[in-house]
């Protein structure tokens, strides 16, 4: 989805590409393919702001619950995670969560 998400050609080549080998569809047309990659900006934006949510969740009740992030990741990790507030309020974190967790789940992006 990422991928597509960027395709930035004159005729998203690399969304018709996707389709073809991801889901067998071979013949699009090129409103098509930009109906995807709208709907893949819906669904990043969507995913973005979910992640940001959560995120902003924890932080307002690590003070109350300050075992949260030990609970949900273990001690040995949690040491190394730090939640505060960011005054920039992009979501460019919560982008950067999304991308990195992708890398996780062994996504391509080609």
């Amino acid at each position: 989805m990422s991928a597509m998400h960027q395709d930035e050609s004159p005729d998203l080549k690399v969304v018709a590409s996707k389709l073809k080998d991801i889901l067998e569809i071979s013949s699009t047309s090129l409103e098509m393919r930009k109906v995807i990659v709208e709907l893949c900006d819906i669904v990043a934006t969507r995913g973005a702001r979910l992640s940001a949510a959560g995120i902003l969740a924890l932080h307002e009740v690590q003070h109350l619950h300050g075992e949260y992030p030990q609970g949900i990741v273990g001690e040995e990790v949690a040491g190394n995670i730090l939640i505060e507030h960011s005054n920039d309020g992009s979501g460019i974190g919560a982008a950067f969560l999304a991308a990195s967790h992708s890398q996780y789940l062994g996504v391509e992006e080609s």
